[in-house]
């Protein structure tokens, strides 16, 4: 759930691609090769629209408000914490690295990609909480509000605040509007063949690949595994 909507952020770039014969053989028809593509981005500064969370947890930016002058008259608290930021999100990194050998109609190759992204940063701007404060969902009657609220809480359960306390930029986890870094391995494997049936050049392929997400806490990449099939015929 990156709190992310659209992106208009102009950027440079910069890579390579290489690959080189290992090692080629007509009497066996068979060949490997190395192949490497390695990329840079950085994307420049813009403003952007985005979303934030309070202090009070993950996704606190679901959690219920109401005006101080009538403290039962709940809302979204969403159009109150959404403004225009100055995101920066710097640079990601992305390369890969692979080995491919051929023999016959036969194809092997195994890959690595690291992919890196950096965190963004965001200066927030223009928020007005109009005298709203967090919805007191702990009681029915002499509600105030609850600042210490989070979106896990069920009905009736917390501690309401003694006199209504309304929101301010303070109340803000400014972190939250930002991308998280993100860092990943992900290792491949394929095997394919090639042939011609009536005159029908056709291909069928299989791989899998494992993705590891980066240990540090910080990072927000999931670890995720795929098998994939492929078949295609010319003609």
């Amino acid at each position: 759930f990156q709190p992310i909507v659209g992106s208009r952020n102009g950027g440079f770039g910069t890579g390579i691609m290489f690959d080189n014969t290992l090692w080629y053989s007509e009497d066996t028809d068979s060949e490997c090769l190395f192949m490497m593509e390695l990329k840079y981005q950085h994307k420049f500064n813009n403003t952007e629209c985005r979303m934030y969370d309070l202090c009070n947890g993950p996704l606190s930016r679901f959690l219920l408000v109401a005006p101080e002058t009538d403290p039962f008259a709940r809302t979204s608290g969403v159009p109150f914490l959404r403004a225009d930021t100055e995101v920066n999100p710097k640079n990601t990194l992305d390369w890969w690295l692979s080995i491919h050998y051929e023999r016959c109609s036969w194809g092997f190759e195994t890959a690595y990609n690291l992919f890196w992204r950096d965190k963004e940063s965001v200066t927030p701007s223009n928020f007005a909480f109009e005298n709203h404060g967090i919805y007191d969902n702990t009681r029915i009657l002499d509600k105030t509000s609850h600042s210490k609220a989070s979106i896990s809480d069920s009905f009736g359960i917390g501690t309401p605040d003694t006199t209504f306390i309304i929101l301010d930029s303070r109340n803000l986890n400014n972190n939250s509007a930002g991308a998280k870094e993100a860092l990943s391995h992900t290792f491949s494997g394929t095997v394919s063949y090639a042939n011609v049936w009536c005159d029908l050049p056709y291909s069928l392929a299989c791989a899998v690949r494992y993705e590891l997400a980066g240990t540090n806490e910080h990072t927000s990449t999931l670890e995720n595994w795929g098998i994939f099939g492929k078949a295609s015929m010319s003609f």
